[in-house]
């Protein structure tokens, strides 16, 4: 059943919310953006109880305010090699790379920053596991050692925050313009 957004209108009130069943569903935040991707941005204000459901809120009723058009081919590029340029290894990189340019803007930089993420997140990693191997000495607890998911997962979570602030610069006028 779709439904059709009008700038400025709020949205019929659904009384019983729940998510991915009923209900408006929208990001929050820049972070849960980056799971969401599209060519356009909306900016909406939310009406009723909202609840939080993983990279999304689910409201009772919505606005659409206006599109927020500091989102366009050009900074959807520029993001997706901002996300690109954080990969350390220059091979991986020219992949990551070649992803910013084979698909449209808006797709692009999300799947560049996703890829991206992904690469930092190894390679820190394998960085801290072999920090780890280096110790003299044996960690006091061996439950205290953490286990290789852990630490990509934590490293994954880093880069993934400072990729929603950049794309927040992005959309608040504060990224690099040409």
């Amino acid at each position: 059943m779709g439904f059709t957004y009008t700038p400025g209108k709020w949205t019929p009130w659904v009384e019983d919310t729940k998510a991915c069943v009923r209900g408006y569903h929208f990001c929050r935040t820049a972070l849960d953006l980056l799971d969401w991707p599209g060519p356009a941005i909306w900016e909406c204000e939310v009406a009723g109880r909202v609840l939080p459901h993983g990279n999304k809120g689910v409201a009772q009723s919505l606005r659409i305010v206006r599109r927020l058009d500091e989102w366009n081919d050009h900074t959807a590029r520029q993001f997706a090699r901002d996300c690109a340029e954080r990969v350390p290894q220059e091979a991986k990189a020219a992949r990551i790379i070649s992803i910013a340019t084979d698909n449209p803007a808006w797709l692009a930089a999300f799947e560049t920053a996703s890829a991206a993420a992904e690469e930092v997140a190894r390679e820190m990693a394998w960085s801290a596991a072999r920090s780890a191997e280096d110790r003299d000495e044996p960690w006091p607890v061996e439950s205290w050692r953490p286990s290789w998911e852990e630490v990509r997962k934590a490293a994954w979570n880093v880069e993934r925050q400072w990729q929603a602030n950049r794309l927040a610069q992005y959309l608040h006028g504060e990224g690099e313009k040409k």
